[in-house]
């Protein structure tokens, strides 16, 4: 379901809800009308409102760290995505249909991802899969360094 649709579905109900109330409210024995009822009444709102905002607090609390969580895994991607571009510039001219396509596989992970190519994510294609992934390793590893220096990079993680 759509969050639009879960929004109006909690709209009606809550709607029709009290639209009974106020058909029912005429009805009720004259018992039911005093004082001490309707503080009880008021009570358990309160009680119930409390608790609706709790779970609330809750719920934004974990998307907040969801989010932090996520951020920060994006931000070390295009960390690394940066690094490895750089060290494909040190291997010169020869890597330049390697950035290329490095280039390209992130632009197309990233449509993907953002829903821009949804005939991709409908069909259960991925643009950037294991073979092109594969292919792209195969690249990579077919390179020769510029200056016929091996180039050594360690990651910290």
């Amino acid at each position: 379901m759509t969050p639009l649709i879960v929004a109006a579905t909690a709209f009606g109900a809550t709607f029709g809800a009290s639209m009974l109330a106020l058909l029912l409210h005429r009805r009720l024995a004259e018992h039911h009308l005093i004082p001490e009822s309707k503080d009880a009444v008021k009570l358990v709102m309160s009680l119930v409102s409390v608790m609706a905002a709790l779970v609330l607090g809750l719920l934004i609390g974990a998307s907040r760290d969801n989010y932090v969580t996520r951020h920060g895994q994006l931000n070390a991607i295009a960390a690394d995505l940066l690094e490895l571009d750089r060290v494909l510039t040190l291997y010169g001219p020869a890597a330049s249909t390697v950035r290329g396509e490095l280039r390209r596989q992130v632009a197309q992970k990233i449509d993907t991802l953002w829903m821009r190519d949804r005939l991709a994510l409908d069909a259960g294609l991925d643009p950037t899969g294991r073979h092109m992934l594969n292919r792209f390793y195969g690249d990579v590893l077919g390179l020769a360094p510029q200056n016929g220096r091996i180039i050594l990079v360690v990651c910290g993680r």
